[in-house]
């Protein structure tokens, strides 16, 4: 089981208690990811680039950016994950929460110290807002994590992509999509897949795990919620969220606590 933990109103948190808990299928968060790794070796692929990560290792992903954690050995594999809030993040920063290069290197002692303080929250939030904006500055300046003129090809596909992170609970066939981008069914998946990392499909049930999360936040129940995400049914969302997640549904929305 894994609890995420909100101590301050612009960053949360991720602790696992059992190491099997993570997400086995290529997903995306809403938020800035900074996932530090504490034991055991994982592989981490995102935007289709893969990182070899091992304990010490810090990984710092984009809002939103498709990424997939295949650990060594899941039983030595121990992390932690800080969620930056991207509207935040959007008001301190000069590169937006989705628009700079994935960062993978050995975590600064100095970061260290950083997360674990986050965790603890010992700090009162000034302090530790200047401390956040201090440490993301130094990266920013350090490694050059802006991308702003980077090529971007296939423009074609990205309003698809945009129509299904707006309504990902709406059903509309892969023949449709290709359709629209006047490319054949398996040119548009495969483009698709090689710019956003997951197939169509893919991203559609990603996109609605993540609209699920949202609506946790509600007084909906979850069959409705299901169905309002555009799933079949509970049985077909309980079993795709395990996936994408680690968790069933009702216990990923029991972990949440602020």
């Amino acid at each position: 089981m894994f609890k995420i933990i909100q101590k301050y109103p612009f960053v949360k948190f991720k602790i696992n208690s059992r190491q099997e808990m993570y997400s086995k299928r290529a997903h995306s968060h809403k938020e800035v990811s900074l996932g530090y790794i504490e034991s055991g070796k994982t592989t981490i692929t995102v935007d289709n680039q893969k990182y070899q990560l091992i304990p010490g290792d810090i990984v710092l992903i984009p809002a939103e950016i498709v990424h997939l954690c295949i650990p060594d050995n899941v039983k030595q594999f121990k992390f932690q994950m800080i969620y930056y809030d991207t509207t935040w993040w959007n008001s301190h920063f000069n590169i937006t929460a989705g628009s700079f290069k994935t960062l993978a290197i050995p975590a600064s002692d100095e970061l260290k110290a950083l997360i674990k303080e986050i965790v603890e929250g010992s700090l009162n939030i000034q302090v530790m807002e200047k401390k956040i904006v201090e440490s993301i500055t130094g990266l920013v300046v350090k490694f050059e994590l802006n991308k702003e003129g980077m090529e971007r090809s296939e423009l074609e596909i990205d309003s698809i992509h945009r129509q299904i992170k707006e309504m990902p609970q709406i059903s509309t066939s892969i023949e449709f999509m290709a359709e629209q981008t006047g490319l054949s069914k398996f040119s548009f998946i495969r483009k698709y897949a090689q710019r956003y990392g997951l197939t169509p499909h893919a991203d559609v049930v990603n996109m609605r795990i993540q609209r699920a999360i949202l609506l946790f936040d509600t007084d909906m129940d979850l069959i409705t919620i299901a169905l309002e995400c555009g799933f079949a049914d509970q049985s077909h969302f309980i079993n795709q969220f395990k996936l994408y997640t680690g968790l069933r549904p009702r216990e990923y929305r029991n972990s949440l606590s602020i």
